[in-house]
Protein backbone atom coordinates (compact mmCIF):
# COMPACT_ATOMS: atom_id res chain seq x y z
CA UNK A 1 0.00 0.00 0.00
CA UNK A 2 1.30 3.44 -0.94
CA UNK A 3 -1.03 6.08 0.52
CA UNK A 4 -3.94 6.62 2.91
CA UNK A 5 -6.53 9.38 3.39
CA UNK A 6 -9.36 9.81 5.91
CA UNK A 7 -12.40 12.09 5.40
CA UNK A 8 -13.38 11.81 9.08
CA UNK A 9 -12.47 9.77 12.14
CA UNK A 10 -14.12 6.62 10.77
CA UNK A 11 -14.11 6.79 6.97
CA UNK A 12 -10.81 6.30 5.15
CA UNK A 13 -9.21 4.96 1.98
CA UNK A 14 -5.95 3.14 1.20
CA UNK A 15 -4.48 2.68 -2.30
CA UNK A 16 -1.80 0.36 -3.63
CA UNK A 17 -1.05 -2.08 -6.43
CA UNK A 18 -4.23 -1.69 -8.49
CA UNK A 19 -6.39 -1.76 -5.36
CA UNK A 20 -8.49 0.67 -3.34
CA UNK A 21 -9.63 -0.24 0.18
CA UNK A 22 -12.27 1.63 2.20
CA UNK A 23 -13.08 1.58 5.91
CA UNK A 24 -16.18 2.96 7.61
CA UNK A 25 -15.18 2.02 11.16
CA UNK A 26 -11.83 3.66 11.74
CA UNK A 27 -9.81 0.88 10.16
CA UNK A 28 -11.26 -2.14 11.99
CA UNK A 29 -12.52 -3.58 8.70
CA UNK A 30 -11.67 -2.77 5.07
CA UNK A 31 -13.77 -3.20 1.91
CA UNK A 32 -12.17 -3.76 -1.50
CA UNK A 33 -13.36 -1.26 -4.13
CA UNK A 34 -13.08 -1.66 -7.89
CA UNK A 35 -10.83 0.96 -9.50
CA UNK A 36 -10.94 -0.72 -12.89
CA UNK A 37 -7.15 -0.83 -13.25
CA UNK A 38 -4.15 -3.03 -12.50
CA UNK A 39 -1.74 -0.07 -12.45
CA UNK A 40 0.00 0.98 -9.23
CA UNK A 41 -2.13 3.55 -7.39
CA UNK A 42 0.23 5.75 -5.42
CA UNK A 43 -1.81 8.58 -3.91
CA UNK A 44 -5.35 9.35 -2.78
CA UNK A 45 -6.91 12.68 -1.84
CA UNK A 46 -10.48 13.61 -0.86
CA UNK A 47 -11.84 17.14 -1.29
CA UNK A 48 -15.03 16.33 0.63
CA UNK A 49 -16.98 13.49 2.21
CA UNK A 50 -17.75 11.79 -1.10
CA UNK A 51 -15.44 13.36 -3.70
CA UNK A 52 -11.93 11.96 -4.06
CA UNK A 53 -9.06 11.52 -6.49
CA UNK A 54 -6.63 8.60 -6.88
CA UNK A 55 -3.54 8.80 -9.09
CA UNK A 56 -1.09 6.20 -10.36
CA UNK A 57 0.04 4.72 -13.63
CA UNK A 58 2.03 2.31 -15.69
CA UNK A 59 5.35 2.67 -17.52
CA UNK A 60 3.98 5.13 -20.11
CA UNK A 61 0.93 6.68 -18.50
CA UNK A 62 -0.29 8.84 -15.65
CA UNK A 63 -3.74 7.71 -14.54
CA UNK A 64 -6.27 9.64 -12.48
CA UNK A 65 -9.51 8.21 -11.06
CA UNK A 66 -12.33 10.18 -9.45
CA UNK A 67 -15.25 9.26 -7.21
CA UNK A 68 -18.22 11.44 -6.27
CA UNK A 69 -20.07 8.84 -4.20
CA UNK A 70 -17.58 7.95 -1.51
CA UNK A 71 -15.79 5.33 -3.57
CA UNK A 72 -18.65 3.13 -4.74
CA UNK A 73 -17.70 4.02 -8.31
CA UNK A 74 -14.44 5.36 -9.72
CA UNK A 75 -14.26 7.15 -13.09
CA UNK A 76 -11.11 7.28 -15.19
CA UNK A 77 -10.04 10.94 -15.35
CA UNK A 78 -6.69 10.21 -16.96
CA UNK A 79 -5.14 13.25 -18.58
CA UNK A 80 -3.61 11.26 -21.43
CA UNK A 81 -0.47 9.19 -21.87
CA UNK A 82 2.75 10.98 -20.85
CA UNK A 83 6.08 9.20 -21.01
CA UNK A 84 7.84 12.17 -19.39
CA UNK A 85 7.53 15.65 -17.96
CA UNK A 86 10.57 17.77 -18.71
CA UNK A 87 10.02 21.23 -17.22
CA UNK A 88 8.21 22.93 -14.33
CA UNK A 89 7.65 26.64 -13.64
CA UNK A 90 5.62 28.49 -10.98
CA UNK A 91 4.39 32.08 -11.23
CA UNK A 92 3.45 32.23 -7.52
CA UNK A 93 3.16 29.82 -4.61
CA UNK A 94 -0.10 28.33 -5.93
CA UNK A 95 0.00 28.65 -9.72
CA UNK A 96 2.36 26.44 -11.66
CA UNK A 97 2.84 24.65 -14.97
CA UNK A 98 4.55 21.43 -16.09
CA UNK A 99 5.29 20.37 -19.67
CA UNK A 100 6.50 17.25 -21.44
CA UNK A 101 5.84 14.54 -23.99
CA UNK A 102 3.10 14.73 -26.64
CA UNK A 103 2.80 18.48 -26.15
CA UNK A 104 1.44 18.01 -22.63
CA UNK A 105 1.08 21.13 -20.48
CA UNK A 106 -0.41 20.76 -16.99
CA UNK A 107 -1.53 23.57 -14.69
CA UNK A 108 -2.19 23.78 -10.95
CA UNK A 109 -3.82 26.67 -9.11
CA UNK A 110 -3.67 25.19 -5.62
CA UNK A 111 0.00 24.52 -5.02
CA UNK A 112 0.18 21.20 -6.84
CA UNK A 113 -2.75 19.45 -5.15
CA UNK A 114 -4.60 19.18 -8.47
CA UNK A 115 -3.27 19.41 -12.03
CA UNK A 116 -5.32 20.06 -15.17
CA UNK A 117 -4.22 19.16 -18.69
CA UNK A 118 -4.48 22.45 -20.60
CA UNK A 119 -2.68 21.47 -23.81
CA UNK A 120 -1.62 18.44 -25.83
CA UNK A 121 -0.24 17.88 -29.33
CA UNK A 122 0.90 14.59 -30.80
CA UNK A 123 3.49 16.20 -33.10
CA UNK A 124 5.73 17.78 -30.47
CA UNK A 125 7.54 17.01 -27.22
CA UNK A 126 7.95 20.06 -25.00
CA UNK A 127 11.27 20.58 -23.23
CA UNK A 128 11.15 24.00 -21.53
CA UNK A 129 8.74 26.45 -19.87
CA UNK A 130 9.19 30.12 -19.01
CA UNK A 131 6.60 32.57 -17.65
CA UNK A 132 6.98 36.33 -17.41
CA UNK A 133 3.98 36.64 -15.07
CA UNK A 134 0.77 34.80 -14.23
CA UNK A 135 -0.69 35.24 -17.73
CA UNK A 136 2.20 35.39 -20.23
CA UNK A 137 4.32 32.32 -20.79
CA UNK A 138 6.22 30.25 -23.33
CA UNK A 139 6.69 26.53 -23.99
CA UNK A 140 9.07 25.06 -26.53
CA UNK A 141 10.33 21.73 -27.73
CA UNK A 142 10.61 19.75 -30.92
CA UNK A 143 10.52 22.37 -33.68
CA UNK A 144 7.96 24.69 -32.03
CA UNK A 145 7.52 27.66 -29.69
CA UNK A 146 4.13 28.19 -28.05
CA UNK A 147 2.90 31.32 -26.27
CA UNK A 148 0.00 32.01 -23.92
CA UNK A 149 -1.30 35.43 -22.87
CA UNK A 150 -4.16 34.22 -20.67
CA UNK A 151 -2.57 31.97 -18.07
CA UNK A 152 -2.44 28.88 -20.27
CA UNK A 153 -6.08 28.76 -21.35
CA UNK A 154 -4.98 29.02 -24.99
CA UNK A 155 -1.59 28.41 -26.58
CA UNK A 156 -0.62 29.85 -29.96
CA UNK A 157 2.23 28.56 -32.12
CA UNK A 158 4.63 31.45 -32.67
CA UNK A 159 7.37 29.53 -34.45
CA UNK A 160 7.73 26.31 -36.40
CA UNK A 161 11.33 25.30 -37.06
CA UNK A 162 11.35 21.90 -38.78
CA UNK A 163 15.11 22.05 -39.34
CA UNK A 164 16.15 21.85 -35.67
CA UNK A 165 15.02 20.91 -32.17
CA UNK A 166 14.60 23.41 -29.31
CA UNK A 167 15.61 22.59 -25.72
CA UNK A 168 15.59 25.71 -23.52
CA UNK A 169 14.11 29.22 -23.34
CA UNK A 170 14.90 32.25 -21.18
CA UNK A 171 13.52 35.82 -21.12
CA UNK A 172 15.26 38.94 -19.77
CA UNK A 173 12.14 41.15 -19.95
CA UNK A 174 8.62 40.96 -21.35
CA UNK A 175 9.87 41.41 -24.92
CA UNK A 176 13.39 39.95 -25.07
CA UNK A 177 13.98 36.23 -24.99
CA UNK A 178 16.39 33.55 -26.17
CA UNK A 179 15.99 29.89 -27.13
CA UNK A 180 18.65 27.27 -27.91
CA UNK A 181 18.60 23.90 -29.66
CA UNK A 182 20.26 21.43 -31.95
CA UNK A 183 22.79 22.33 -34.63
CA UNK A 184 24.25 25.17 -32.55
CA UNK A 185 21.09 27.21 -33.06
CA UNK A 186 20.41 30.24 -30.84
CA UNK A 187 17.37 32.36 -31.67
CA UNK A 188 16.20 35.67 -30.18
CA UNK A 189 12.97 37.66 -29.98
CA UNK A 190 12.60 41.35 -29.15
CA UNK A 191 8.81 41.56 -29.50
CA UNK A 192 7.52 39.09 -26.93
CA UNK A 193 7.89 36.01 -29.08
CA UNK A 194 5.97 37.21 -32.11
CA UNK A 195 9.09 36.98 -34.28
CA UNK A 196 12.41 35.16 -33.80
CA UNK A 197 15.76 35.76 -35.49
CA UNK A 198 18.87 33.57 -35.64
CA UNK A 199 22.08 34.44 -33.79
CA UNK A 200 25.51 33.17 -34.74
CA UNK A 201 26.78 30.80 -32.04
CA UNK A 202 29.86 29.81 -34.02
CA UNK A 203 29.31 26.04 -33.64
CA UNK A 204 27.00 23.24 -34.73
CA UNK A 205 26.68 21.23 -31.50
CA UNK A 206 23.50 20.53 -29.53
CA UNK A 207 22.80 23.39 -27.11
CA UNK A 208 20.72 22.25 -24.14
CA UNK A 209 20.32 25.20 -21.75
CA UNK A 210 20.40 29.00 -21.70
CA UNK A 211 20.50 31.47 -18.78
CA UNK A 212 20.66 35.28 -18.75
CA UNK A 213 21.45 36.77 -15.31
CA UNK A 214 20.99 40.29 -16.73
CA UNK A 215 19.81 41.94 -19.95
CA UNK A 216 23.16 41.64 -21.76
CA UNK A 217 25.03 38.77 -20.13
CA UNK A 218 24.04 35.25 -21.08
CA UNK A 219 25.39 31.71 -20.92
CA UNK A 220 24.67 28.58 -22.98
CA UNK A 221 25.83 24.99 -22.39
CA UNK A 222 25.52 21.82 -24.43
CA UNK A 223 27.05 18.85 -26.20
CA UNK A 224 30.63 17.80 -25.38
CA UNK A 225 30.73 20.24 -22.49
CA UNK A 226 30.52 23.33 -24.68
CA UNK A 227 30.05 26.64 -22.82
CA UNK A 228 29.25 29.92 -24.57
CA UNK A 229 28.98 33.46 -23.21
CA UNK A 230 27.65 36.78 -24.53
CA UNK A 231 28.00 40.23 -22.97
CA UNK A 232 26.07 42.15 -25.63
CA UNK A 233 22.66 40.53 -25.74
CA UNK A 234 23.63 37.68 -28.03
CA UNK A 235 25.26 39.65 -30.85
CA UNK A 236 28.55 37.85 -30.17
CA UNK A 237 29.25 34.57 -28.40
CA UNK A 238 32.59 33.54 -26.89
CA UNK A 239 33.49 29.89 -26.40
CA UNK A 240 34.77 29.03 -22.94
CA UNK A 241 36.65 25.89 -21.89
CA UNK A 242 34.75 22.72 -22.78
CA UNK A 243 34.43 19.30 -21.13
CA UNK A 244 35.04 16.76 -23.93
CA UNK A 245 32.90 13.64 -23.74
CA UNK A 246 30.44 15.15 -21.25
CA UNK A 247 27.17 16.76 -22.25
CA UNK A 248 26.25 19.74 -20.07
CA UNK A 249 22.46 19.69 -19.70
CA UNK A 250 21.74 22.77 -17.59
CA UNK A 251 23.18 26.13 -16.55
CA UNK A 252 22.11 28.45 -13.74
CA UNK A 253 23.59 31.76 -12.56
CA UNK A 254 22.82 33.34 -9.19
CA UNK A 255 24.35 36.64 -10.38
CA UNK A 256 26.41 37.87 -13.34
CA UNK A 257 29.60 36.18 -12.13
CA UNK A 258 28.56 33.16 -10.05
CA UNK A 259 27.09 30.24 -11.93
CA UNK A 260 26.81 26.48 -12.23
CA UNK A 261 26.77 24.07 -15.17
CA UNK A 262 25.89 20.40 -14.80
CA UNK A 263 25.23 17.35 -16.88
CA UNK A 264 26.11 13.73 -17.53
CA UNK A 265 27.66 11.54 -14.85
CA UNK A 266 28.50 13.51 -11.70
CA UNK A 267 29.71 16.72 -13.32
CA UNK A 268 28.86 20.06 -11.69
CA UNK A 269 31.07 22.99 -12.58
CA UNK A 270 31.14 26.36 -10.81
CA UNK A 271 32.45 29.75 -11.88
CA UNK A 272 32.88 32.84 -9.72
CA UNK A 273 34.41 35.07 -12.38
CA UNK A 274 31.76 35.14 -15.08
CA UNK A 275 32.89 31.96 -16.82
CA UNK A 276 36.57 32.74 -17.21
CA UNK A 277 37.42 29.73 -15.05
CA UNK A 278 35.31 26.75 -14.01
CA UNK A 279 36.05 24.44 -11.08
CA UNK A 280 34.57 20.94 -10.69
CA UNK A 281 32.51 20.35 -7.55
CA UNK A 282 32.33 17.08 -5.62
CA UNK A 283 28.90 15.51 -5.96
CA UNK A 284 29.55 12.00 -4.70
CA UNK A 285 27.47 9.94 -7.11
CA UNK A 286 26.92 9.67 -10.86
CA UNK A 287 23.36 10.92 -11.20
CA UNK A 288 23.19 12.38 -14.72
CA UNK A 289 22.00 15.86 -13.77
CA UNK A 290 19.18 17.28 -15.89
CA UNK A 291 18.17 20.45 -14.03
CA UNK A 292 19.64 22.81 -11.45
CA UNK A 293 18.00 25.60 -9.43
CA UNK A 294 19.25 27.94 -6.70
CA UNK A 295 16.73 29.59 -4.37
CA UNK A 296 19.49 31.74 -2.81
CA UNK A 297 23.18 32.37 -3.30
CA UNK A 298 24.05 29.43 -1.05
CA UNK A 299 21.17 26.96 -1.31
CA UNK A 300 20.60 25.04 -4.52
CA UNK A 301 19.18 21.79 -5.83
CA UNK A 302 19.93 19.52 -8.78
CA UNK A 303 17.90 16.57 -10.06
CA UNK A 304 18.64 13.83 -12.54
CA UNK A 305 18.39 10.21 -13.56
CA UNK A 306 16.88 7.42 -11.45
CA UNK A 307 15.16 9.76 -8.99
CA UNK A 308 18.30 11.63 -7.97
CA UNK A 309 18.05 14.90 -6.04
CA UNK A 310 21.00 16.60 -4.36
CA UNK A 311 21.14 19.80 -2.30
CA UNK A 312 23.83 22.27 -1.30
CA UNK A 313 23.61 24.88 1.46
CA UNK A 314 27.16 26.21 1.05
CA UNK A 315 27.18 27.42 -2.57
CA UNK A 316 28.22 24.05 -3.96
CA UNK A 317 31.13 23.25 -1.64
CA UNK A 318 29.27 20.11 -0.54
CA UNK A 319 26.16 18.28 -1.74
CA UNK A 320 23.80 16.04 0.24
CA UNK A 321 21.73 13.32 -1.40
CA UNK A 322 17.96 13.53 -0.84
CA UNK A 323 15.48 10.72 -1.33
CA UNK A 324 12.28 11.72 -3.18
CA UNK A 325 10.87 8.19 -3.01
CA UNK A 326 10.93 7.51 -6.77
CA UNK A 327 13.31 5.88 -9.24
CA UNK A 328 11.89 7.76 -12.23
CA UNK A 329 14.20 10.14 -14.10
CA UNK A 330 13.74 13.70 -12.84
CA UNK A 331 14.09 16.37 -15.53
CA UNK A 332 13.06 19.72 -14.05
CA UNK A 333 13.18 21.44 -10.65
CA UNK A 334 11.77 24.74 -9.41
CA UNK A 335 11.34 26.39 -5.98
CA UNK A 336 8.68 28.96 -5.15
CA UNK A 337 10.09 29.79 -1.70
CA UNK A 338 12.68 28.78 0.86
CA UNK A 339 11.14 25.36 1.48
CA UNK A 340 8.50 24.75 -1.21
CA UNK A 341 9.71 23.16 -4.42
CA UNK A 342 8.64 20.89 -7.25
CA UNK A 343 10.35 18.32 -9.49
CA UNK A 344 8.96 16.66 -12.62
CA UNK A 345 10.12 13.67 -14.62
CA UNK A 346 9.44 10.33 -16.23
CA UNK A 347 6.07 8.57 -16.18
CA UNK A 348 4.29 11.86 -15.45
CA UNK A 349 6.09 12.26 -12.12
CA UNK A 350 5.32 15.45 -10.18
CA UNK A 351 6.76 15.70 -6.65
CA UNK A 352 6.44 18.50 -4.11
CA UNK A 353 8.39 19.35 -0.97
CA UNK A 354 7.37 21.82 1.71
CA UNK A 355 10.47 21.43 3.88
CA UNK A 356 13.31 21.95 1.46
CA UNK A 357 13.44 18.28 0.52
CA UNK A 358 14.34 17.01 3.98
CA UNK A 359 12.97 13.64 5.01
CA UNK A 360 10.52 14.07 7.86
CA UNK A 361 11.42 12.42 11.16
CA UNK A 362 9.88 9.11 12.20
CA UNK A 363 11.21 7.14 15.20
CA UNK A 364 9.36 4.27 16.87
CA UNK A 365 10.37 2.38 20.01
CA UNK A 366 10.70 -0.33 21.04
CA UNK A 367 11.10 -2.41 17.93
CA UNK A 368 9.33 -5.37 19.52
CA UNK A 369 6.85 -5.98 22.33
CA UNK A 370 6.62 -9.44 23.86
CA UNK A 371 3.19 -10.12 25.38
CA UNK A 372 1.48 -13.04 27.08
CA UNK A 373 -1.15 -15.29 25.55
CA UNK A 374 -3.92 -13.33 27.31
CA UNK A 375 -5.90 -10.62 25.56
CA UNK A 376 -4.59 -7.16 26.38
CA UNK A 377 -2.92 -3.99 25.16
CA UNK A 378 0.63 -2.85 24.54
CA UNK A 379 2.10 0.25 22.98
CA UNK A 380 4.89 1.82 20.96
CA UNK A 381 6.23 5.37 21.30
CA UNK A 382 6.11 7.27 17.99
CA UNK A 383 8.23 10.40 17.56
CA UNK A 384 7.60 12.42 14.40
CA UNK A 385 7.17 15.98 13.15
CA UNK A 386 4.20 15.22 10.87
CA UNK A 387 1.24 12.89 10.34
CA UNK A 388 1.97 9.16 10.23
CA UNK A 389 0.00 6.09 9.19
CA UNK A 390 -0.21 2.49 10.39
CA UNK A 391 -0.94 -0.88 8.79
CA UNK A 392 -0.66 -4.43 10.13
CA UNK A 393 -0.72 -7.95 8.70
CA UNK A 394 -2.44 -9.47 11.77
CA UNK A 395 -6.21 -9.53 12.23
CA UNK A 396 -5.81 -10.36 15.93
CA UNK A 397 -4.24 -6.93 16.57
CA UNK A 398 -6.14 -3.66 16.28
CA UNK A 399 -4.82 -0.10 16.41
CA UNK A 400 -5.44 3.36 15.04
CA UNK A 401 -4.70 3.74 11.33
CA UNK A 402 -3.13 7.19 11.67
CA UNK A 403 -1.57 9.56 14.18
CA UNK A 404 0.31 12.84 14.38
CA UNK A 405 3.53 14.08 15.94
CA UNK A 406 4.79 12.54 19.18
CA UNK A 407 2.27 10.06 20.53
CA UNK A 408 1.77 6.50 21.68
CA UNK A 409 0.53 3.81 19.30
CA UNK A 410 -1.78 1.60 21.36
CA UNK A 411 -2.12 -1.98 20.10
CA UNK A 412 -4.97 -4.16 21.38
CA UNK A 413 -4.67 -7.91 20.88
CA UNK A 414 -6.94 -10.89 21.40
CA UNK A 415 -6.22 -14.02 23.42
CA UNK A 416 -3.95 -16.56 21.77
CA UNK A 417 -5.81 -19.86 21.88
CA UNK A 418 -3.50 -21.62 19.45
CA UNK A 419 -0.65 -23.87 20.48
CA UNK A 420 2.07 -21.71 18.94
CA UNK A 421 3.57 -18.25 19.28
CA UNK A 422 2.27 -15.66 16.83
CA UNK A 423 3.73 -12.41 15.47
CA UNK A 424 1.99 -9.24 14.29
CA UNK A 425 4.10 -7.11 11.94
CA UNK A 426 3.18 -3.43 12.15
CA UNK A 427 4.25 -0.82 9.60
CA UNK A 428 4.40 2.88 10.55
CA UNK A 429 5.09 5.20 7.61
CA UNK A 430 4.90 8.76 6.34
CA UNK A 431 2.85 9.61 3.22
CA UNK A 432 4.70 10.26 -0.05
CA UNK A 433 8.08 9.46 1.53
CA UNK A 434 10.23 6.34 1.74
CA UNK A 435 10.38 6.69 5.56
CA UNK A 436 9.06 3.42 7.02
CA UNK A 437 9.51 1.81 10.45
CA UNK A 438 8.56 -1.82 11.07
CA UNK A 439 7.81 -3.08 14.59
CA UNK A 440 6.23 -6.26 15.90
CA UNK A 441 4.09 -7.71 18.67
CA UNK A 442 5.12 -11.25 19.63
CA UNK A 443 2.43 -13.10 21.56
CA UNK A 444 3.37 -16.19 23.54
CA UNK A 445 1.49 -19.46 23.26
CA UNK A 446 -0.57 -20.56 26.30
CA UNK A 447 1.52 -22.28 29.00
CA UNK A 448 0.45 -25.94 29.04
CA UNK A 449 -2.73 -24.87 27.32
CA UNK A 450 -3.80 -22.78 30.35
CA UNK A 451 -4.74 -19.09 30.37
CA UNK A 452 -2.11 -16.84 31.95
CA UNK A 453 -3.62 -14.87 34.86
CA UNK A 454 -0.69 -12.68 35.78
CA UNK A 455 -2.25 -9.25 35.22
CA UNK A 456 -0.55 -5.86 35.34
CA UNK A 457 -3.38 -3.40 34.62
CA UNK A 458 -3.21 -0.19 36.68
CA UNK A 459 -4.45 3.32 37.31
CA UNK A 460 -2.71 6.54 38.36
CA UNK A 461 -4.01 8.78 41.17
CA UNK A 462 -4.25 11.72 40.56
CA UNK A 463 -3.91 12.39 36.84
CA UNK A 464 -3.09 15.21 36.01
CA UNK A 465 -0.43 15.33 38.72
CA UNK A 466 1.73 18.10 40.17
CA UNK A 467 4.64 16.33 41.92
CA UNK A 468 3.67 12.87 43.20
CA UNK A 469 1.18 10.24 42.14
CA UNK A 470 0.16 6.76 43.25
CA UNK A 471 0.20 3.87 40.84
CA UNK A 472 -2.37 1.26 41.83
CA UNK A 473 -2.19 -2.22 40.32
CA UNK A 474 -5.37 -4.23 39.79
CA UNK A 475 -3.49 -7.17 41.29
CA UNK A 476 0.10 -7.39 42.47
CA UNK A 477 2.43 -9.82 40.79
CA UNK A 478 6.19 -10.31 41.34
CA UNK A 479 8.78 -8.67 39.08
CA UNK A 480 6.49 -5.77 38.11
CA UNK A 481 8.12 -2.49 37.18
CA UNK A 482 7.11 0.93 35.86
CA UNK A 483 8.97 2.95 33.23
CA UNK A 484 8.26 6.62 32.42
CA UNK A 485 9.08 8.18 29.04
CA UNK A 486 8.99 11.67 27.56
CA UNK A 487 7.01 12.26 24.34
CA UNK A 488 10.28 11.99 22.41
CA UNK A 489 10.78 8.43 23.73
CA UNK A 490 13.49 9.15 26.31
CA UNK A 491 13.22 6.96 29.41
CA UNK A 492 13.47 9.19 32.51
CA UNK A 493 12.61 6.66 35.24
CA UNK A 494 12.41 2.93 35.86
CA UNK A 495 11.29 1.57 39.23
CA UNK A 496 10.46 -1.82 40.66
CA UNK A 497 6.99 -2.14 42.24
CA UNK A 498 6.79 -4.13 45.47
CA UNK A 499 3.20 -3.50 46.46
CA UNK A 500 -0.23 -3.04 44.95
CA UNK A 501 0.05 0.74 45.62
CA UNK A 502 3.27 2.69 45.14
CA UNK A 503 3.96 6.43 45.36
CA UNK A 504 6.05 7.87 42.52
CA UNK A 505 7.80 11.25 42.75
CA UNK A 506 8.28 13.22 39.50
CA UNK A 507 8.79 16.65 41.06
CA UNK A 508 12.12 17.01 39.25
CA UNK A 509 10.46 16.71 35.81
CA UNK A 510 9.03 19.66 33.83
CA UNK A 511 5.29 19.95 33.10
CA UNK A 512 4.07 18.05 30.07
CA UNK A 513 2.80 14.72 28.77
CA UNK A 514 4.54 11.49 29.77
CA UNK A 515 4.02 7.88 28.73
CA UNK A 516 3.97 5.02 31.23
CA UNK A 517 4.82 1.37 30.78
CA UNK A 518 3.95 -1.14 33.51
CA UNK A 519 5.11 -4.66 32.87
CA UNK A 520 5.73 -8.00 34.52
CA UNK A 521 7.14 -11.19 33.06
CA UNK A 522 4.07 -11.78 30.92
CA UNK A 523 2.21 -8.54 30.34
CA UNK A 524 2.90 -4.97 29.22
CA UNK A 525 0.36 -2.17 29.86
CA UNK A 526 0.73 1.38 28.51
CA UNK A 527 -0.56 4.58 30.05
CA UNK A 528 -0.37 8.35 29.81
CA UNK A 529 0.34 10.88 32.55
CA UNK A 530 0.01 14.67 32.48
CA UNK A 531 2.11 16.81 34.82
CA UNK A 532 0.81 20.30 35.44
Amino acid sequence: MYNVAFTNADKGYVVGNGIILKTNDGGDTWIVQNAGTTFDLVSVYFTGTNTGIVVGGGPYSCNIYKTTDGGSQWTDQTLGAKDFLSSVFFTDENTGFAAGGNGTILKTTNGGINWTNIHSAQDTDLQSLYFMDSVTGYALGSHVILKTTNGGNQWVRKLNVPSFYLYSVCFTDENTGYAVGSGGNIIKTIDGGENWGSLNSGNSKYLFSVCFPDANTGYVVGQDGIKLKTINGGLDWTSMSSVPGCNLRCVYFTDVNVGYAAGDADVILKTTDGGTTWAPLTVGSAIGIRSIFFRSADTGYACGLAGAIIRTTDAGASWAVQDPGTSNDLNGIYFTGNNTGYVVGGNGTILKTTNGGELLKLDVSPSKQNVSSNAGTTYFLVSSDTNWFVTSNASWCSMVSAGSGNDSLIVTYTENTSQSERVANIRIFLPAQPTITNVSVVQAKPANGLRDNRECSFRTIPNPVQNKFIIELSAFSPNTQISIFTVSGKEIMKQQLYDQKTEIDISDQPPGVYFLRVQNEQRVEPGKLIKE
